[in-house]
């Protein structure tokens, strides 16, 4: 997506055949039309609100302890051992540390956990975005007075669960912030022309003049640049010019599973999907472009988002 028009460039969706598993048909449009968990990529929006709510420093210090804590029946767990049973703010989202994540939002949110919600409902995740292709998916943000809120959502919705976001929307929401909190919706039509005489063009459409403060961009950079700089995208470091952006790495929910005391809706260990991600845009001194790579179900055991989508966003 072009950063300052919201144009998309380019656009591709890749599903592998059922009956010949090394070719590739275009069949749906996952981009737009299937919203799913995005796990770490979302860490982004939960910086975003606390940030431009409770103007947070970077510098602040969250314990870790082991990577790992525990809201009511729900353990959170980091993928890797923290450096540091004590980090910041900044190294919390380098390494894509859940229980850091979970930990700040809980610290500030858990008194009033709609405040939470409605902050990520300004960023238009819980809308479609309304484009003028068909078949776009809805997010969802759970809202406190429904039935799905429970004790542990805040926690798990703060690093990317409980909630469904289209990659698209995913996209546009760190476009905004490549585009200094301007967030422009996603353009796929620039003009229409009738027997080669242009009848109608398409501007760019602003869904938000500020989605944050100008003070909270400039934060959200630093930690976006600090991830692929120092962090869980360091395979994206790219000597011509500096990226901007945040791997994600979420479980899928097995179609139809029930939660069984005891069982995962993810299925047990050993036999679980996941999604790799990577979103975020470039050159980070001034921003042209935004891009968001998701690889669902990636094979041969390897589906940390910085190793499996990381390499095709470079």
């Amino acid at each position: 997506m072009e950063v300052k028009t919201g144009a998309i460039k380019a656009i591709v969706n890749l599903t592998k055949s059922t009956n010949d598993t090394s070719t590739y048909n275009e069949s749906f449009n996952y981009a737009i039309g299937y919203p799913t968990e995005p796990g770490s990529t979302f860490k982004l929006a939960s910086m975003l609100a606390v940030i431009d709510e409770y103007n947070i420093s970077l510098d602040e210090k969250v314990v870790v302890g082991n990577g790992e804590c525990m809201y009511f029946d729900k353990k959170v767990k980091d993928s890797h051992a923290p450096e540091s049973p004590t980090l910041s703010v900044q190294r919390v989202f380098e390494t894509s540390s859940n229980v850091g994540v979970s930990k700040i939002i809980t610290k500030y949110y858990s008194k009033n956990p709609q405040q939470f919600a409605n902050k990520l409902n300004s960023f238009h995740l819980n809308e479609k975005l309304g484009l003028s292709i068909p078949g776009e998916g809805k997010g969802v943000i759970p809202q406190t007075k429904t039935k799905f809120w429970s004790g542990v959502t805040l926690p798990q919705l703060s690093y990317g669960y409980e909630s469904l976001i289209t990659p698209l929307q995913t996209l546009t929401l760190y476009n905004a912030v490549a585009n200094d909190g301007k967030m422009v919706k996603p353009r796929f039509v620039k003009e229409i022309k009738r027997n080669g005489v242009v009848v109608k063009t398409f501007g760019t459409e602003i869904l938000e003049e500020q989605i944050v403060k100008k003070e909270t961009i400039a934060k959200a950079k630093k930690l976006l640049e600090g991830v692929v700089q120092n962090g869980s995208g360091k395979t994206l470091n790219i000597t011509a010019f500096k990226v901007g952006g945040k791997t994600g790495t979420a479980q899928i929910a097995k179609t139809g599973a029930k939660k069984v005391k005891g069982k995962s809706a993810y299925g047990d260990v050993g036999d679980r999907n996941y999604q790799a991600s990577f979103v975020g845009y470039f050159p980070a001194e001034n921003p042209q472009y935004s891009c968001i790579v998701v690889i669902n179900s990636p094979s041969n055991g390897v589906y940390y988002a910085a190793a499996v989508a990381g390499p095709v966003f470079k």
